[in-house]
Protein backbone atom coordinates (compact mmCIF):
# COMPACT_ATOMS: atom_id res chain seq x y z
CA UNK A 1 0.00 0.00 0.00
CA UNK A 2 1.04 3.59 -0.56
CA UNK A 3 0.70 6.20 2.22
CA UNK A 4 -0.37 9.54 0.77
CA UNK A 5 -1.58 11.41 3.86
CA UNK A 6 -0.74 11.70 7.56
CA UNK A 7 -3.47 13.00 9.85
CA UNK A 8 -2.29 14.44 13.15
CA UNK A 9 -5.19 15.13 15.46
CA UNK A 10 -5.47 17.36 18.51
CA UNK A 11 -4.04 20.85 18.00
CA UNK A 12 -5.90 23.27 20.25
CA UNK A 13 -5.94 26.86 21.49
CA UNK A 14 -2.41 26.44 22.86
CA UNK A 15 -1.09 25.57 19.39
CA UNK A 16 0.31 28.37 17.26
CA UNK A 17 -1.40 28.24 13.87
CA UNK A 18 1.65 29.82 12.22
CA UNK A 19 3.71 26.83 13.40
CA UNK A 20 1.21 24.48 11.76
CA UNK A 21 1.40 26.50 8.55
CA UNK A 22 5.18 26.13 8.48
CA UNK A 23 4.91 22.37 8.95
CA UNK A 24 2.24 22.14 6.24
CA UNK A 25 4.57 23.99 3.88
CA UNK A 26 7.40 21.59 4.62
CA UNK A 27 5.22 18.47 4.67
CA UNK A 28 2.28 19.14 2.31
CA UNK A 29 0.84 15.68 2.93
CA UNK A 30 -0.06 16.48 6.56
CA UNK A 31 -3.70 16.95 7.53
CA UNK A 32 -4.61 18.50 10.88
CA UNK A 33 -7.47 16.73 12.64
CA UNK A 34 -9.59 19.22 14.59
CA UNK A 35 -11.72 17.80 17.41
CA UNK A 36 -15.28 19.11 17.85
CA UNK A 37 -17.09 18.67 21.19
CA UNK A 38 -19.79 20.85 22.74
CA UNK A 39 -18.84 19.88 26.30
CA UNK A 40 -15.06 20.18 25.99
CA UNK A 41 -14.66 23.11 23.60
CA UNK A 42 -11.72 25.30 24.58
CA UNK A 43 -9.95 22.59 26.61
CA UNK A 44 -6.91 20.47 25.77
CA UNK A 45 -7.35 18.74 22.39
CA UNK A 46 -10.68 20.52 21.81
CA UNK A 47 -10.15 24.02 20.42
CA UNK A 48 -12.52 26.93 20.82
CA UNK A 49 -14.78 28.04 17.96
CA UNK A 50 -12.72 31.21 17.52
CA UNK A 51 -9.50 29.17 17.08
CA UNK A 52 -11.28 26.89 14.61
CA UNK A 53 -12.53 29.90 12.66
CA UNK A 54 -8.97 31.15 12.41
CA UNK A 55 -7.40 27.89 11.23
CA UNK A 56 -10.08 27.32 8.60
CA UNK A 57 -8.92 30.51 6.87
CA UNK A 58 -5.39 29.11 6.50
CA UNK A 59 -5.86 26.88 3.45
CA UNK A 60 -4.22 23.91 5.18
CA UNK A 61 -5.54 20.37 4.86
CA UNK A 62 -8.03 19.96 7.71
CA UNK A 63 -10.42 17.25 8.87
CA UNK A 64 -13.19 17.80 11.41
CA UNK A 65 -13.44 15.04 14.01
CA UNK A 66 -16.94 15.02 15.48
CA UNK A 67 -17.23 13.74 19.08
CA UNK A 68 -20.14 13.35 21.51
CA UNK A 69 -23.15 15.45 20.55
CA UNK A 70 -21.99 16.08 16.98
CA UNK A 71 -22.02 12.52 15.57
CA UNK A 72 -25.22 11.76 17.47
CA UNK A 73 -26.88 14.69 15.75
CA UNK A 74 -25.69 13.45 12.37
CA UNK A 75 -26.48 9.76 12.75
CA UNK A 76 -29.53 9.85 15.02
CA UNK A 77 -31.20 13.13 14.07
CA UNK A 78 -30.05 13.42 10.43
CA UNK A 79 -28.69 16.90 11.16
CA UNK A 80 -26.55 16.99 8.05
CA UNK A 81 -26.31 20.78 8.18
CA UNK A 82 -23.49 20.27 10.70
CA UNK A 83 -21.49 18.79 7.82
CA UNK A 84 -22.85 21.00 5.05
CA UNK A 85 -22.01 24.17 6.98
CA UNK A 86 -18.38 23.21 7.62
CA UNK A 87 -16.06 25.65 5.88
CA UNK A 88 -12.37 25.03 5.27
CA UNK A 89 -12.47 21.28 5.98
CA UNK A 90 -11.67 18.54 3.47
CA UNK A 91 -13.53 15.78 5.30
CA UNK A 92 -15.30 14.96 8.55
CA UNK A 93 -14.84 11.96 10.84
CA UNK A 94 -17.74 10.67 12.93
CA UNK A 95 -16.45 9.21 16.20
CA UNK A 96 -19.43 7.01 16.95
CA UNK A 97 -20.01 3.56 18.42
CA UNK A 98 -22.85 1.82 16.56
CA UNK A 99 -22.99 -1.19 18.88
CA UNK A 100 -23.56 0.83 22.04
CA UNK A 101 -25.82 3.51 20.53
CA UNK A 102 -29.47 3.58 19.56
CA UNK A 103 -31.60 5.35 17.01
CA UNK A 104 -28.94 5.77 14.32
CA UNK A 105 -29.76 5.59 10.62
CA UNK A 106 -26.61 4.87 8.65
CA UNK A 107 -28.50 4.14 5.45
CA UNK A 108 -29.91 7.64 5.30
CA UNK A 109 -26.47 9.15 5.75
CA UNK A 110 -24.99 6.92 3.05
CA UNK A 111 -27.68 7.93 0.56
CA UNK A 112 -27.36 11.67 1.23
CA UNK A 113 -25.23 13.84 -1.04
CA UNK A 114 -22.76 15.76 1.12
CA UNK A 115 -20.19 18.39 0.11
CA UNK A 116 -17.21 16.67 1.77
CA UNK A 117 -16.13 13.11 2.43
CA UNK A 118 -17.18 11.36 5.64
CA UNK A 119 -14.95 9.02 7.65
CA UNK A 120 -16.41 6.14 9.67
CA UNK A 121 -14.39 4.27 12.30
CA UNK A 122 -13.96 0.57 11.73
CA UNK A 123 -13.36 -1.19 15.06
CA UNK A 124 -14.74 -4.25 16.86
CA UNK A 125 -18.04 -2.51 17.65
CA UNK A 126 -18.56 -0.94 14.24
CA UNK A 127 -17.17 -3.60 11.90
CA UNK A 128 -20.36 -5.73 11.63
CA UNK A 129 -22.36 -2.65 10.64
CA UNK A 130 -19.84 -1.31 8.14
CA UNK A 131 -19.10 -4.67 6.54
CA UNK A 132 -22.81 -5.30 5.89
CA UNK A 133 -23.59 -1.85 4.53
CA UNK A 134 -23.57 -0.75 0.90
CA UNK A 135 -21.04 2.05 1.31
CA UNK A 136 -20.47 4.57 -1.51
CA UNK A 137 -17.01 5.78 -2.48
CA UNK A 138 -17.48 9.18 -0.80
CA UNK A 139 -17.30 7.40 2.58
CA UNK A 140 -13.84 6.67 3.96
CA UNK A 141 -12.94 4.09 6.61
CA UNK A 142 -10.51 4.41 9.52
CA UNK A 143 -9.20 1.26 11.14
CA UNK A 144 -8.65 1.95 14.84
CA UNK A 145 -8.69 -1.32 16.74
CA UNK A 146 -7.46 0.49 19.85
CA UNK A 147 -10.66 2.54 20.04
CA UNK A 148 -8.68 5.71 20.64
CA UNK A 149 -6.70 4.23 23.56
CA UNK A 150 -3.40 4.45 21.70
CA UNK A 151 -2.81 0.69 21.57
CA UNK A 152 -0.17 0.02 18.93
CA UNK A 153 -1.14 -1.50 15.59
CA UNK A 154 0.03 -5.11 15.34
CA UNK A 155 -1.31 -6.03 11.90
CA UNK A 156 -2.50 -4.26 8.77
CA UNK A 157 -5.81 -5.30 7.28
CA UNK A 158 -6.62 -4.61 3.61
CA UNK A 159 -8.86 -1.63 2.78
CA UNK A 160 -12.56 -2.14 3.49
CA UNK A 161 -14.64 -2.67 0.31
CA UNK A 162 -11.88 -0.97 -1.73
CA UNK A 163 -12.69 2.33 -0.02
CA UNK A 164 -10.06 4.92 0.87
CA UNK A 165 -8.83 3.62 4.22
CA UNK A 166 -6.81 4.97 7.13
CA UNK A 167 -4.89 3.24 9.91
CA UNK A 168 -4.63 4.45 13.52
CA UNK A 169 -3.43 2.97 16.78
CA UNK A 170 -0.52 3.99 18.94
CA UNK A 171 1.63 5.75 16.33
CA UNK A 172 4.39 7.88 17.85
CA UNK A 173 7.98 8.99 17.10
CA UNK A 174 9.39 5.69 18.37
CA UNK A 175 7.37 3.36 16.15
CA UNK A 176 6.36 5.50 13.16
CA UNK A 177 9.07 4.01 10.95
CA UNK A 178 8.09 0.43 11.81
CA UNK A 179 4.38 1.03 11.22
CA UNK A 180 4.96 2.90 7.97
CA UNK A 181 6.99 -0.09 6.82
CA UNK A 182 4.16 -2.45 7.79
CA UNK A 183 1.68 -0.43 5.77
CA UNK A 184 3.99 0.01 2.79
CA UNK A 185 4.88 -3.68 2.69
CA UNK A 186 1.24 -4.78 2.45
CA UNK A 187 0.52 -6.52 -0.85
CA UNK A 188 -2.53 -4.35 -1.61
CA UNK A 189 -1.74 -1.50 -4.03
CA UNK A 190 -4.25 1.03 -2.63
CA UNK A 191 -3.41 4.53 -1.45
CA UNK A 192 -4.10 4.92 2.28
CA UNK A 193 -3.53 7.33 5.13
CA UNK A 194 -2.28 7.01 8.71
CA UNK A 195 -3.72 8.84 11.72
CA UNK A 196 -2.50 9.59 15.23
CA UNK A 197 -3.39 11.69 18.23
CA UNK A 198 -1.88 10.74 21.59
CA UNK A 199 1.54 10.01 20.07
CA UNK A 200 1.93 13.69 19.19
CA UNK A 201 1.47 14.87 22.79
CA UNK A 202 3.69 15.31 25.85
CA UNK A 203 1.94 15.63 29.23
CA UNK A 204 -1.28 15.98 27.21
CA UNK A 205 0.08 19.05 25.39
CA UNK A 206 0.31 19.09 21.58
CA UNK A 207 4.06 18.69 20.98
CA UNK A 208 5.33 20.24 17.77
CA UNK A 209 8.74 18.60 18.20
CA UNK A 210 7.15 15.15 18.20
CA UNK A 211 4.92 16.18 15.32
CA UNK A 212 7.89 17.10 13.14
CA UNK A 213 9.76 13.94 14.11
CA UNK A 214 6.77 11.89 12.97
CA UNK A 215 6.33 13.82 9.73
CA UNK A 216 10.01 13.63 8.85
CA UNK A 217 9.99 9.83 9.11
CA UNK A 218 6.64 9.48 7.35
CA UNK A 219 7.86 11.64 4.46
CA UNK A 220 10.17 8.78 3.39
CA UNK A 221 7.11 6.66 2.63
CA UNK A 222 4.89 9.21 0.91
Amino acid sequence: MKINRVTITGPDDNTNIEDLLKLSGKYPFVEWGILFSTGREGSQRYPSSSWIDEITKSGMLLSAHFCGWYPRQVLENANYDLIKNLKGFNRVQLNYNFKHSKGWDLGRLLSTELPINVILQNNKSNAPIIENADIPSNIYILYDASGGRGTEITSIEPPVKNLYTGYAGGLNPDNIDKICQMVSNHSDSSEVWIDLESGARTNNEFDLIKVEQILEVASRYI
